[in-house]
């Protein structure tokens, strides 16, 4: 199978699985499903709360959740993404990032924008160990990324999550 194949195959399984949700319950569904057909043992959805605080509003490791948390995004490859960068490492993550030592080897997170092109938040998969694939992960985050904004945006905007940092203006 071709990685095109592969990506088109798992996004029709991955929108049938997924659309019958709506708002949180749809991020929890997506993470886990995420984590299933990737085989990377972590997914999550984080928007930026706080000038390096993250908001994880969906996160599965392997086939479970955790609660929503908050956590430091200071020299992680979270806060790149929050930023607006995609951000892709099969290994070696500390390297670049040394907050993410002892917790990712590999990484592979986009941002999720608004209608205006500006980052709500994004979404990410990682590992302990490495990653393989790495154009057929970002592949198949690029399509998920839609819905998943739009989504964000309208839990963002009905504030059905503690209130996101605004910066002064």
């Amino acid at each position: 199978m071709t990685e095109t194949e592969w990506i088109n195959h798992t996004y029709a399984n991955f929108g049938h699985t997924v659309s019958q949700y709506r708002g949180a319950k749809f991020f929890v569904a997506q993470v886990l499903c995420l984590t299933r057909v990737t085989g990377a043992r972590y997914a999550f959805v984080t928007v930026r709360d706080g000038v390096n605080q993250g908001y994880s509003l969906a996160f599965a490791d392997g086939d479970n959740t955790r609660t929503p948390f908050r956590y430091e995004l200071t020299n992680t490859p979270c806060n790149a993404v929050l930023d607006g960068n995609r951000v892709s490492l099969p290994c070696d993550v500390e390297k670049q990032f040394p907050a993410a030592a002892k917790i990712y080897a590999g990484y592979c997170g986009i941002p999720l924008h608004d209608e205006s092109g500006s980052v709500l938040g994004l979404l990410a998969l990682a590992d302990d160990h490495n990653l393989p694939r790495l154009e057929r992960l970002e592949g198949l985050l690029k399509l998920l990324a839609g819905r998943t904004a739009a989504e964000l945006e309208c839990l963002l905007q009905h504030q059905a999550i503690p209130p996101i940092y605004q910066p002064p203006q």
